[in-house]
C-alpha cells in the first residue's frame, strides 16, 4: 500500500478507507465465510474488522497490515459463532412458554442482545431508521450499523424461533 494512501486510511480520511475497503474487503469476505459459512455474518465481520483496525492504529507496512486484518477478520469470525453456538442453547425460560405478547418478546431481545444491538435492532426495524441516520447517532459508517443490524437480527431471529 502506498505509504500516502497508508497515512490517509489511519487519518480515517474518507477517500482512503473506501480504497482500502475496496482492495481488501473481498478477502476478508472470503476469511469470514470460511468460519462461519453465512454471507450476512460475514459483512458484519469485514465492517467489524475495518472498525477495529481503525481503532487499533496505525500497522508498520502492507505485508503486515493483510497478516493483522486477516487475524482480525479470523478472530471475529471465531466470536461470531461462539456468540451463534450460545442462542443454540436458550435457557428453558424463554423455550418454555407458549404464548407471549408484544412486550414480553421485546423483553426477551433486551436481556439477550446487548443495549447497542436492541437499539440498532429497534431504530432500524420497529422504528424503520435509515441506516444513515442510526450511524450519525452512533458516530460511526453505515456499514458497521449494517453489520451489527444483521448480526443482532440473526441473532433475535434464531432466539425467537422456539419462542413464537
Amino acid at each position: 500500500m502506498k505509504r500516502k494512501l497508508f497515512n490517509a486510511f489511519y487519518r480515517k480520511e474518507d477517500w482512503a478507507v473506501k480504497e482500502v475497503y475496496l482492495r481488501y474487503s473481498r478477502l476478508l469476505k472470503h476469511v469470514s465465510y470460511q468460519i462461519v459459512g453465512d454471507n450476512d455474518l460475514s459483512d458484519g465481520v469485514v465492517s467489524d474488522t475495518f472498525i477495529r483496525v481503525l481503532d487499533k492504529g496505525p500497522i508498520d507496512d502492507e505485508s503486515t497490515f493483510v497478516a493483522y486484518i486477516c487475524q482480525v477478520a479470523r478472530n471475529l469470525s471465531i466470536d461470531v459463532v461462539k456468540e451463534r453456538n450460545k442462542i443454540d442453547s436458550l435457557p428453558e425460560e424463554v423455550i418454555g412458554e407458549e404464548e407471549k405478547s408484544d412486550d414480553d418478546i421485546l423483553a426477551v431481545l433486551r436481556k439477550s442482545l446487548s443495549k447497542e444491538e436492541y437499539d440498532v435492532l429497534v431504530l432500524r426495524s420497529v422504528l424503520e431508521y435509515p441506516f444513515k441516520d442510526i450511524a450519525e447517532m452512533y458516530d460511526t459508517t453505515p456499514s458497521a450499523i449494517r453489520g451489527i443490524y444483521h448480526r443482532c437480527r440473526n441473532k433475535a431471529k434464531k432466539l425467537l424461533e422456539a419462542y413464537l
